[in-house]
Formats: structure tokens, sequence, C-alpha cells
């Protein structure tokens, strides 16, 4: 079959890898041709980036939220930031190009492997490709719009800035939903485009299939999971609970892994007060109950249906590469510094060592008096929670062993679900801990100093490492069976 061809090097031999410890993504292909911008090309990028921020400063309004301003300030600055590729969306490929994720993406995409089940029922399923890909397929479909008006690989380019821009906007979504933090505007857009437009992403994009660049549906459903709860807990808000499982069903069918990830950030939000028959978090997550089982049960459907392209140890092997590595302080193969802002992380400490200390105090001096039940207006259940989910999420970040001497107890017991065994990117978990602990920072107030060291260490990490996406010359080729 072409889905074996395409996946016979990713899984079969060791040089697949060789090739990431080498590169920190797949082998370079042999067919790949770079394409190098012109200075017109970034001076074009640069121009468009300047613009829109422009026009966000003349309609910024202080001490006001306002989409339209945060849409431009956000479309300019991820402009300026992946400069030039605005101005060569249809001359070349964001980031490396072929490999066997994006150009498999690509030639499915242009198979029908997202429609192909119910507009050509007649083709057995194995020769859809679902198969193989599995039941997220969601994101062509935005693809599929995209191609109305432009050919593919300028569609999957356009999907990939779309992508960057909603991860952001979708952050401050998610950070917008504590009221102790509503008059932080500046500080909050920064941790958006620190999170949302992180090197995981832009590593995503420039090796893998185009969903895995796509952290919006984990935000949108936190953002939405977090304003239930407040809503639990007395604070006003209107918003229905039908919400939550409809952006989980989203988030499953967009990228699977999310339907894995979510009910983590939910036992962050499982206090007593769920269980309160009014309660329009228990109903949400009730509905996100039900989507999980059909989403699952239709993954595990399409596994079923064919000879796995890859066996147990195999994905074993997989999933011990791509790991946060405790021992190197090596986030999947991108190191320490560039993918975690270390300014950032120092930030979220302190701020985490004092409010423990202070909550220490407070127990101490009255464990009746109300004011003693908040820290720095978290509450002690989410507070607790959050860092408690945190913890369990980097743990099982690590993979199957925490070091090369210790197995990951947390991680073995959550291969035991059914159809986790195939689970290949633990690395993935480390996203939340990361959210959370830049969620913490915005507890204190911080001097603007260090909020320009830190942008300044993000930049320097992007451009720095070399998951950071080049140009490529697109390259036809076609799916054979």
């Amino acid at each position: 079959h072409g889905k074996s061809r395409l996946c016979s090097s990713y899984h079969d031999s060791k040089s697949w890898v060789s090739g990431c410890v080498m590169t920190g993504g797949p082998p370079i292909s042999n067919r790949e041709v770079l394409f190098l911008p012109s200075t017109i090309d970034y001076g074009i990028s640069i121009c468009i980036g300047i613009f829109f921020l422009f026009i966000a400063h003349r309609l910024y309004q202080p001490n006001r939220i306002a989409w339209r301003v945060r849409i431009l300030l956000t479309l300019g600055t991820v402009t300026i930031i992946t400069s030039p590729w605005i101005s060569t969306l249809h001359k070349a490929v964001i980031g490396a190009y072929p490999t066997i994720d994006k150009e498999g993406s690509l030639l499915f995409f242009e198979h029908g492997v997202h429609h192909l089940w119910f507009t050509a029922p007649e083709i057995p399923l194995h020769e859809t490709g679902l198969t193989l890909i599995g039941i997220h397929v969601g994101h062509l479909w935005i693809t599929e719009l995209l191609h109305l008006f432009v050919p593919t690989f300028v569609a999957f380019n356009l999907q990939m800035m779309l992508h960057l821009g909603f991860n952001v906007l979708s952050v401050l979504f998610w950070l917008d939903g504590w009221e102790s933090i509503k008059e932080k505007e500046w500080q909050k857009w920064v941790i958006a485009i620190v999170i949302g437009a992180q090197l995981h992403v832009f590593r995503d994009i420039h090796w893998y299939t185009i969903e895995k660049s796509a952290l919006f549906p984990l935000f949108l459903f936190w953002g939405v999971l977090l304003r239930l709860y407040k809503s639990d807990g007395g604070t006003q808000n209107t918003l229905h609970w039908a919400w939550l499982p409809l952006f989980y069903g989203f988030a499953g069918l967009y990228n699977f892994y999310w339907a894995i990830l979510l009910p983590f950030v939910s036992l962050a939000y499982t206090d007593v007060q769920l269980f309160n028959t009014k309660s329009k978090r228990l109903k949400g997550l009730m509905g996100c109950m039900v989507i999980g089982l059909l989403i699952g049960w239709a993954q595990l459907t399409l596994q079923s249906t064919e000879q796995y392209f890859a066996n147990g140890s195999e994905f074993q092997q997989r999933a011990s590469l791509d790991i946060f590595d405790i021992s190197t302080l090596d986030w999947n193969r991108m190191g320490f510094w560039k993918p975690l802002n270390p300014i950032l992380i120092g930030m979220g400490l302190l701020v985490v060592i004092k409010n423990i200390r202070q909550f220490k105090a407070d127990i101490t001096i009255d464990k009746n008096d109300p004011s003693s039940q908040q820290i720095s207006n978290f509450p002690i259940s989410e507070w607790t929670l959050m860092l408690s989910m945190g913890a369990i999420t980097t743990l099982l970040s690590m993979g199957p062993n925490i070091t090369a001497t210790i197995a990951n107890p947390i991680y073995i017991g959550f291969q035991w679900l059914p159809g986790m065994w195939r689970f290949a990117k633990p690395e993935i978990f480390l996203l939340i801990p990361y959210a959370i602990c830049a969620r913490i920072v915005l507890e204190k107030e911080w001097n603007k100093w260090l909020w320009i060291a830190l942008s300044i260490v993000y930049l320097v990490g992007l451009y720095l490492s070399t998951a950071f996406p080049y140009t490529t010359q697109f390259i036809s080729s076609t799916l054979r069976y």
C-alpha cells in the first residue's frame, strides 16, 4: 500500500531514530530543495506586520479588552516573527519538505481521506487511508476550505499561519477566565505569544503533520471548562454547559491526541462542588464522556481493521524517544532553554514557593478564617489540583522511564488503558504544566525589564533552534497503491 510505503522508513529502520537524534526531527530527504527568500520577501513581510501593529495601536484604548485590537496585534507580531513567510506562501513550503509526515498528509488529503468514507462508501475502508490516519481528520476540512481558493501546498501554508494566530488568541481566551488578572492585558498578551507560538509549535510546523501545530483546541476547551468551574463557584457566567462537549469533540476530531490529554486537564477541576446536581461543569463533563466514548470507539474500530504498520515494541521505542528527559533537561530533542523559557519557569517557581509559604502561614493563624482559604486569588482546591495535574502530566511526559534505570509507573499504568500502547508522543503532556507555569506567573507584579528579558530569550531560542522552520521548494508526488 502507498501508506505502508510512506511509513516504512519511519518505523522499520534504525535510521529514523538516528536521524531524529541528529536533526531533532525526521531525517532530511534527499529530494529536499531549499528555497532562499529574497530581501524583498523579508521587507514585504515586515512591512505587512508593522502595518497591522500600527492599526492595532490606533484602535487601542486603555483599560478595555478589544478583540479586534488583539487580532491585529497577533497578526502583526506573528507576521514579523515568521518573516518572510507571508510573502512566500505561494512560492515555497513552510518547513522541511518532503518529510514522511508532511508529504503523507498532503497526499492523503488529495486522496480524499477526510471524506471518502461517505462520498465513496463502495471503497473498502482500508483503501481510504483512515486506518492509518485515524479518526482525527477534522483539520483537513479546514485545508479543504482553503483549497477552494489556492493550491494544496499553499492551503497547508495558510493553515500553519492560521494555527499560530488561533493559538495565541485561544491562550488569551483561556487567560480571560480569571478575573484576578483582568487588568494585565499586555502581560497576558506576552504570555499568549510565548505559549501559543512556542518553539514546540514551530517544530511541528517544520517537520510534522498539520494538526500537530494546533494548540487552540486545547485552550478553547480549557477556557470553557474554567468558566464553568467559576460558574459553579458563584461567578456570574451565562456560558451553556453544552459548549464543553462541543469543544471536546472538535478537539478530538482535529487531533486525537487532544482527546487523550483533555481528561487530564479536567482533573484540575474535579472537586466537591462538581457533584452538585446544578453544576454546569458536571453536565459538560458528562457530555464529554459520551463524546469521548464515541471517538474512542471509532478510533479502536479503525485500528482493528488492518495489520498495524508497527508493533508494540516499535511504538515503545518511539515513545522512549519523544519524551521530556529529566536527566538532561531535554524536551523532545529541542534542549531546555529554547523550548522552555527559563525566565518564565523561574518566575513561576518563585510565585509557587511564595504562595505555599503564605498558605502555611494562613492555616497556622486561623484555620476557620475564610480568607485563609485562598492563595493569591486561587481557591485552595483549584491551586492544589492544578499543581497536582501539572506534576502528573510532567511525569507522563517522561515516557516509559523516568531515568535509564527507573521505570515510570504512572506512564506504564497509562499504557494499560485501551489503545494507549500505540501512544507514541508522551512529550506533549509537558504542554500542560508549561501552560500552568505561565498562568502562575501572572499572579505577581514583575518589573517590565524582566518581561523584556523573557521576550528576548523567547526570540533567541526560536531563531537559534534547528527546529525553527526554513522554507523549501514544493515537490509534486503521488500516492501509489
